[in-house]
């Protein structure tokens, strides 16, 4: 793997960077934002989130810069860079590391030092949307086991498997599978008895109770205890080694989720 010494970098070309999203939609800010999506002429569209780090094996190149915002320019310069890690070591010197891939194809660790971006448009991997809840979707045609669909989401800063907990929520997800035609897995399992959403919330306590029936796995399986969107009106259980649909969810506006 290469290793730089300083990268000397020209932020003044890049400062057209603004973070358009939460001016551009009605939405309220009621909660932190998950993550930051930022419109840039200048760098293309991108997302970046704090808390994870790109592992050394997945990086193409390793620097020393001088802030985290010139790790995202470095990456911006290299055609193949997709993703950008940069961890701050305390002593003022943040570390850059550039990856050909975005986090969901990559090894990620948790780090509350760091700092990830990474350019979806670099990697086909879906498209991104606004929905009517206010929440940012991945919308991906890939079917794969829940536990793939777990990673590929946990590993893109601030995103999620959908969980359903509010009218508005059920209204983007039914939506968006109106007009997919997708049936994707959603953040809601047994435990210990009680159907929760990915949060822990009881299924039994959110809004979206009386319009979701849900329904069991078609062979009495113990071990489905995963559920995914059957219909616009149901979700049903099944195991974790079955295939369903991809979606993500994010907060960058801040809105109840």
């Amino acid at each position: 793997m290469t290793r730089a010494a300083d990268l000397p970098v020209n932020l003044l070309a890049v400062m057209a960077v603004a973070a358009m999203w939460p001016q551009c939609f009605s939405f309220s800010q009621v909660s932190p934002q998950s993550v930051h999506y930022i419109s840039s002429s200048a760098m293309g569209d991108f997302l970046f989130g704090t808390g994870k780090r790109v592992e050394e094996q997945d990086s193409y190149l390793t620097l020393n810069v001088n802030n985290k915002s010139a790790c995202r320019v470095a990456c911006w310069t290299h055609p193949n860079c997709a993703s950008a890690g940069s961890t701050s070591n305390g002593d003022g010197a943040v570390q850059c590391r550039l990856a050909e891939a975005i986090p969901s194809f990559i090894e990620i660790a948790d780090d509350p030092n760091a700092t990830l971006s990474f350019w979806p448009e670099k990697s086909k991997i879906g498209k991104y949307e606004i929905r009517e809840d206010g929440l940012l979707y991945l919308q991906s045609a890939w079917k794969a086991k829940l536990t793939d669909v777990q990673k590929w989401c946990g590993n893109l800063p601030g995103h999620r498997l959908p969980t359903i907990k509010t009218p508005s929520h059920l209204l983007a997800v039914k939506t968006y599978m109106e007009q997919t035609g997708r049936k994707p897995w959603v953040d809601l399992k047994l435990k210990d008895g009680i159907l929760v959403w990915g949060d822990d919330t009881p299924f039994d306590n959110s809004t979206v109770a009386s319009s979701l029936t849900v329904l069991p796995h078609d062979n009495g399986n113990p071990n489905a205890i995963y559920y995914f969107m059957k219909s616009t009106s149901s979700v049903k259980a099944d195991t974790m080694g079955s295939f369903h649909h991809t979606l993500c969810q994010a907060n960058p506006l801040g809105v109840d989720w």
